[in-house]
């Protein structure tokens, strides 16, 4: 009767010590599984938050311009310059000016653009074309390549239009229609139609 008991409780002790180990053995499974789960989300974590922060990128640089300066310069050539210079500042650029320049039709004070081109004549062009603009079709002044004095020539037209005509070419470029001189600030219809025999377009 005392061994039986015995027996039973062993069997019974022993049936204690296998399902322990099947539970631990199962929470240990479980524990893995999610510990790799962890780590698997916090690789992908990582790394969608690598891509945002190069997602940003670097900041764009200034975009800068490129001119090309010929004449009686220094040094000719095309020179790349930050937005916002204007034209003495591409002519500084460009090592100054030549003994023999003339700069007395160039608007320096003007803003220069992308892929423009800055000629300074020398002083023997400059007269030759102002010799020319004023000759030019039975003395017609050329709206087109007359200087500050050919055009202050013309009736109506004094220091300041004659400006304004010289920095509305250098800006838009030559005058199309002799129509066109309208466009320049202060100069109307009723002046137009007083000038308009007294000019031509080269």
């Amino acid at each position: 009767m005392c061994d039986k008991r015995k027996m039973a409780l062993a069997g019974a002790f022993a049936v204690f010590v296998l399902a322990s180990g099947l539970v631990l053995f199962h929470n240990q499974g479980n524990l893995q599984g999610r510990t790799g789960f962890q780590l698997e989300l916090g690789e992908r974590e990582g790394a969608e938050t690598e891509i945002h922060s190069d997602a940003g990128g670097e900041p764009l640089a200034q975009e800068s311009l490129y001119v090309q300066v010929c004449g009686a310069v220094v040094k000719e050539g095309v020179y790349v310059l930050p937005q916002g210079v204007r034209v003495f500042e591409a002519v500084e650029a460009a090592g100054g000016l030549l003994p023999e320049a003339a700069m007395e039709g160039v608007n320096q004070a003007r803003l220069l653009k992308d892929g423009e081109m800055i000629r300074v004549p020398t002083r023997e062009e400059h007269a030759r074309t102002v010799q020319e603009a004023g000759a030019a079709a039975g003395g017609l002044v050329d709206i087109n390549r007359g200087d500050k004095k050919a055009l202050m020539t013309l009736p109506g037209i004094g220091e300041a239009k004659a400006a304004g005509i010289i920095a509305y070419r250098e800006q838009h470029g030559a005058f199309a229609r002799l129509e066109d001189l309208m466009l320049v600030g202060g100069i109307k219809e009723t002046l137009f139609k007083q000038i308009e025999s007294m000019i031509t377009l080269e």
